[in-house]
């Protein structure tokens, strides 16, 4: 089915699909019928809600149509073409109406009443010749402010409906203006500015200015450390005399609120709010702390501020699937709908469902009068059918100027129609003319426009042209269609295996199959007869193989746990393929190991291989999606048994128990639309679309209703027909209630109440408690059951979820083994690629040597031409005839000196003889010419002369006027004709000799030099060939390169792991692709680490011996201290018990009074005792600090030491793990074999 749109997204649905189009519509498809659901906003520029009731939205598209739509159902209510590009589009608060700006100054009032489908126009507004940029209302709705961002001009223009327009005031800023917003605070308001010096790609600006309604300066900030890409009014705060303002931060996350006091007019506090994610622009709304949030990937969040400051994301919306990047967004006062505008132009309405649990503060404004008449006298004029009759604001201001400007207009305008009647007249003559005129002179006649006949012609012409251009491109539509079917068949129809995926039921994991196209499948066919010949070739090697040793048993030669080599050998090959693949699928057995890749001749074929491996790996995935996804199926059908269940209990405790449900309904649980194979849809142009009849919710809900009511009454009435027939279930006995005794019926009073009244009420409410009770015990049985239900389905949801989850794992880890089976097929056709090229390589080698060589041989024979040409003993060479002709010249004067026997003769002949013309021109002329020459001399006839050059021709002409016999008569000789005829004769043999043996000398010169330069082109190109023959072995030897150095891709670990060594490759499964060059830079550098680590090692043990000898000595000297200590203090205490009392009692029984005396000896004793103390103690503590500080030092040294040595063993265990164990096994092999 094919159908003129183009879509840009499509959304499966059980009986087709819905598309949107680029034109911006609603489309449902199915098989017999296209229909156009709603016509939403495309490609739109500008839009807003239309206040203050937001139950309208206007907007602008691309192409300047102004449309106004219903918000609730999508639909348009009018729409007008407007007169110039719009600039910015805005809504008055209070009076329905709009203000439009445009690029040329002008601005525009239309009046869009809800209750009316018509716009009106209200007035025009002609400012300037700029560009404005933005218009913004005042809160008493009568004033705005209109701006040109680029000049940083400002108009304050009061709008009084139904009477004038006046600009109040006019301001220029003269900077490039960012954005502007007007901050409302008690009774006033205030303009706030945010601008650069100097425009910027990223649309910037770090200077920002606050102007009240007289555009007085009330703040200002210059040169900030951040740019702002937007301004925006803010929560009010409750520091009096303080606003609160809020800008955007360029490429960044955060929005900077800034409390200014506009009386002292300084900022009072910067507070930062972080927020999700990188903003564009923000939209705030006053009286509602919310603001939105929407970004460049096309997604937008709804934020609120609570009571206690804290942000609060009440919902995001992610829309990257068709509105791409978001570049507008705006919610009406309600935060009931939101618009949003893509880069595209696409224009959405959406609209928020019970998404506030919160009481919200509702705006209430003073609503002005109802305003009976709109018409409203503007400010200038502007037409756009009349350009010349523009009127502005500043042509207003300037009334003296325009004035003159007119006059000056009027004269000039006459002069153009003037100079344009004059040209008219002209073309009329030359019309006239030209068709009066001859038929060469005439021109074409489609030049001239001033004859309705042939405009008339010219234009059917013209038709005719469009109908031709018309039909070839629907003939190029029906080939584009073609080359559609052509596609389809090559891309769709060729896949085997449709691609499928499969979703979590709660989570948001979801696992995707291998498509397998039938190429894919053709491949197998190609594997499986590589696989049979080289399971032949094997067979074949393995007969013509040597047999085991007797000496060993077979069977424990073939067991790998007795046999530990053929274990390893077998962990080896598989590591040795260079992927995990043998973890998901059997190995191909004939798979080359890496080892084997030089052999080229096997490329394809192993590239077959390895393709083939990569289809097993997605048929053995695909196996495993198809179980899930029957699982899901089987699980969809259980929960949808228990979801019919919970309705059913949910139905019987409305009925039977007289309860109503408060928990959440049950979720429906279904395929996702992206979870089914894609089917392609085919729509034909004579399909007729028939409008479909959608249900609303509440129509649906009234419906169901009465459907059940339906089914009530059948069900009632089929139970009282059988009543006393059907068995009777105790549920549907609770459903019924008790009936009310008569008395209750009809109402009584008490009074009248008689004893069976009574009777009857009596047994009614113990009929009644009985039913209740028994309703509680069925509403416990049902809300056990529920709760067990519940149970149930989270346990299937989250075991489902888990499986989902493990095959998304599983999916990881086939699309590493892919990737690696991919990695090696780029491996080998680089490596045929590389092999193709040096063989291209050596067969143009080849092929240049060839020639140098072909060329060479003719260089050998022209030089044994040459040699013999030159050679001296050669009879025909040129030494030997130089020879014959100098001979031959030296007998010619001879001869002439014999002809003249008188010497006056003679003497006369001989000066004639040797006069000769001078050759003029270039005397380096060629052997060739000058052999040519000399045939010519003595026979100058037209064919010879015809092929010299005119230096020999002058020189013959001039030997000519030497031969005329005027000579003769002039001089006065006595000679006769004949005479002279023979000197003339003499002379030119003579000359002919005379060239003849320099060109010879010539020649030879010339074959000298020729020999020289054929030698050295014959060594220049034997220089070639020996260097093409040294790059054709280095490109032969580049053959052999995988085979001596290869590299091996081994299947990795992720992180660093230390691992065991045990000499295999498996060791080694955390390394990428190793060769030898690489094996052996590793070894020499762990042998210089081996070294580096024996000198530690030495250091260490010297620091260690160094340490235990400081150590032995700092015990002496504490010993010593010790007796030390001991020695002074038995001495002290001797003094005091002996010498002194014995001095005492001398001196006493002398009678002299000692007591002074030794006090004073006693105190110099102790005060020389104590100077000793102090001396030798202070030494002690010089040495033990000493001592400390060796210590502290051997213990650092030691410290560090100890570090050194761990890492160096880090280090030798890191690069043991890069050591390479094969030559240890080659040798043990060899070792064994011995």
């Amino acid at each position: 089915m094919v159908f003129n749109y183009t879509l840009q997204c499509i959304v499966a649905v059980k009986n087709g699909v819905y598309g949107w189009s680029n034109e911006g519509s609603l489309l449902q498809i199915t098989q017999k019928k296209l229909k156009i659901i709603k016509v939403y906003g495309s490609k739109i520029k500008h839009f807003t809600f239309i206040k203050p009731t937001n139950e309208t939205v206007a907007t602008i598209n691309d192409k300047n149509i102004l449309q106004v739509w219903n918000v609730l159902t999508g639909k348009i209510k009018c729409k007008m073409v407007l007169n110039g590009i719009a600039t910015y589009l805005c809504s008055n608060p209070f009076y329905h109406y709009i203000c439009i700006t445009f690029k040329n100054g002008k601005m525009e009032l239309l009046k869009t009443d809800p209750k009316i489908n018509e716009i009106e126009c209200i007035t025009k507004i002609v400012l300037c010749d700029e560009d404005l940029s933005s218009v913004k209302f005042f809160s008493d709705g009568n004033t705005c402010n209109v701006t040109s961002f680029p000049t940083g001009r400002f108009f304050y223009i009061s709008i009084k409906l139904g009477q004038t327009c006046s600009v109040v005031r006019e301001h220029q800023l003269g900077k490039h203006v960012i954005d502007i917003d007007i901050i409302d605070h008690k009774q006033l308001s205030f303009l706030t500015v945010l601008y650069t010096d100097q425009k910027n790609s990223e649309n910037a600006g770090n200077n920002i200015i606050i102007f009240d309604s007289n555009f007085k300066v009330i703040f200002k900030l210059k040169d900030t450390q951040y740019y702002y890409i937007s301004v925006f009014k803010w929560s009010p705060c409750n520091i009096p005399d303080a606003i609160n303002i809020a800008f955007s931060v360029l490429l960044s996350n955060v929005i900077h609120l800034m409390t200014i006091n506009i009386i002292k007019k300084k900022v009072l506090e910067l507070q930062t709010i972080p927020l999700d994610r990188q903003l564009r622009s923000i939209k705030t709304y006053t009286w509602e702390n919310h603001c939105i949030i929407f970004s460049p990937n096309g997604s937008y969040s709804l934020y609120e501020l609570d009571d206690d400051g804290h942000w609060k994301k009440i919902v995001i919306v992610n829309c990257n699937h068709w509105l791409f990047g978001l570049i507008a967004a705006e919610i009406d006062e309600n935060i009931r709908n939101i618009l949003t505008l893509s880069d595209q132009g696409n224009f959405m309405c959406t609209k928020l469902k019970d998404i506030f649990h919160r009481n919200r503060r509702i705006n209430k404004v003073n609503t002005p009068n109802i305003v009976e008449n709109f018409k409203t006298e503007g400010i200038g004029f502007d037409d756009g059918l009349e350009p010349q009759k523009r009127m502005t604001w500043s042509m207003i201001n300037k009334q003296e100027q325009l004035n003159a400007s007119k006059d000056a207009y009027s004269n000039q305008k006459y002069k153009i129609i003037q100079d344009f009647e004059k040209i008219k007249a002209k073309l009329l003559h030359l019309f006239e003319t030209n068709i009066n005129g001859p038929e060469y002179m005439q021109i074409n006649i489609e030049e001239f426009d001033l004859n309705i006949d042939c405009t008339q012609n010219f234009r059917t012409k013209c038709k005719l042209e469009r109908k031709e251009y018309e039909e070839k491109n629907f003939s190029d539509i029906i080939n584009f269609k073609n080359e559609t079917e052509n596609i389809i068949k090559e891309k769709w129809d060729t896949v085997f295996i449709k691609p499928k995926s499969i979703h979590c039921l709660k989570n948001i994991y979801k696992v995707d199959n291998y498509p397998i196209s039938k190429i894919d499948q053709e491949i197998a066919i190609k594997a499986n007869k590589i696989i049979e010949a080289r399971i032949y070739i094997r067979d074949m090697s393995d007969q013509m193989s040597m047999d085991v040793p007797l000496y060993k048993d077979p069977l424990e030669i073939l067991n790998p746990e007795t046999n530990p080599e053929l274990n390893n050998k077998q962990k080896n090959d598989i590591s040795m393929m260079g992927s995990r693949s043998y973890k998901f699928v059997e190995i191909i057995d004939t798979l080359n190991t890496q080892y084997n890749y030089y052999r080229l001749e096997m490329t394809e074929d192993e590239k077959i291989l390895l393709q083939f491996m990569i289809n097993k790996l997605k048929h053995r995935f695909n196996q495993l999606f198809d179980e899930l996804f029957i699982e899901k199926q089987r699980q969809l059908d259980n929960l949808k048994e228990y979801q019919d269940r919970l309705s059913v209990i949910e139905t019987e405790l409305r009925m039977a128990c007289k309860v109503e449900p408060t928990g959440p309904l049950p979720v429906n649980y279904k395929w996702n639309k992206y979870e089914r194979t894609e089917t392609l849809l085919y729509v034909n142009d004579d399909e007729v679309t028939v409008e479909m009849f959608d249900f609303t919710s509440n129509e649906m809900s009234t419906n169901k209703e009465k459907n059940s009511k339906l089914d009530n009454f059948k069900q009632r009435a089929l139970m009282i027909m059988m009543d006393g027939v059907l068995e009777k279930r105790w549920e549907d006995e609770l459903k019924k209630d008790v009936p009310k005794p008569q008395c209750m019926v009809l109402n009584k009073n008490p009074e009248e109440f008689t004893a069976e009244d009574f009777k009857a009420i009596d047994n009614y409410e113990k009929l009644t408690l009985t039913l209740n009770d028994e309703r509680i015990k069925y509403k416990n049985i049902l809300e056990e059951e529920k709760i067990k239900i519940y149970h149930h389905i989270e346990q299937i949801i989250i075991e489902f979820d888990n499986d989902v989850f493990t095959l998304f794992q599983k999916r990881l880890k086939y699309n590493s083994a892919i990737e690696q089976e991919h990695l090696k097929m780029l491996r080998l056709s680089k490596m045929l690629s590389d092999s193709d090229q040096r063989k291209q390589k050596m067969k143009g080698y080849n092929e240049i040597m060839l020639k140098l060589k072909e060329t060479i041989m003719e260089i050998e024979e022209i030089i044994e031409e040459t040699n013999k040409k030159i050679s001296k003993t050669e009879p025909n060479s040129l030494f030997s005839i130089i020879e014959t002709l100098n001979y031959k010249n030296n007998n010619l004067d001879k001869r002439f000196k014999s002809e003249f026997r008188s010497k006056l003769k003679y003497e006369q002949a001989l000066i004639a003889y040797n006069r000769r013309p001078k050759m003029q021109g270039n005397k380096n002329y060629s052997s060739l010419l000058g052999y040519q020459f000399v045939d010519t001399i003595m026979n100058p006839t037209y064919d010879k002369l015809h092929i010299l050059t005119t230096e020999f021709v002058k020189y013959l002409d001039t030997l000519n006027m030497y031969d005329d016999y005027k000579y003769v008569e002039n001089k006065g000789l006595n000679m006769s004709r004949e005479t002279w005829h023979k000197v003339c004769n003499f002379r030119r043999m003579k000359i002919e000799s005379e060239f003849n043996i320099s060109t010879c000398q010539k020649d030879a010169t010339d074959n000298d030099y020729l020999l020289e330069s054929l030698k050295y082109i014959k060594k220049k190109k034997e220089a070639m060939i020996e260097e093409l023959n040294i790059s054709k072995n280095r490109l032969e030897d580049q053959d052999l390169y995988y085979e001596v150095n290869p590299e091996i891709q081994l299947v990795v670990k992720q992180r660093n792991v230390e691992t065991v060594l045990t000499g295999n490759f498996s060791d080694f499964e955390n390394t990428s692709l190793i060769s030898k060059n690489a094996i052996d830079e590793v070894n020499a550098e762990i042998k210089e680490v081996g070294n580096i680590k024996i000198d530690a090692v030495s250091n260490l043990l010297r620091f260690k011996c160094k340490h235990r000898l400081l150590e032995w000595e700092y015990e002496i000297l504490k010993n010593h201290k010790t007796q030390l200590y001991t020695f002074r203090f038995d001495f002290i205490k001797s003094m005091k018990i002996t010498e002194n009392m014995l001095y005492y009692f001398k001196f006493k029984l002398k009678g002299i009074n000692i007591t002074e005396q030794a006090k004073q000896n006693l105190g110099k004793e102790l005060s020389a005792i104590k100077f000793t103390y102090s001396r030798i103690k202070e030494n002690l503590n010089l040495k033990l600090n000493e001592l400390y500080k060796i210590a502290s030092k051997t213990k650092k040294r030691n410290e560090k030491v100890d570090k050194d040595i761990d890492q160096m063993k880090w280090e030798l265990n890191e690069l043991k793990c890069h050591i390479k164990f094969d030559l240890n096994d080659k040798l043990i092999h060899h070792s064994g074999e011995k």
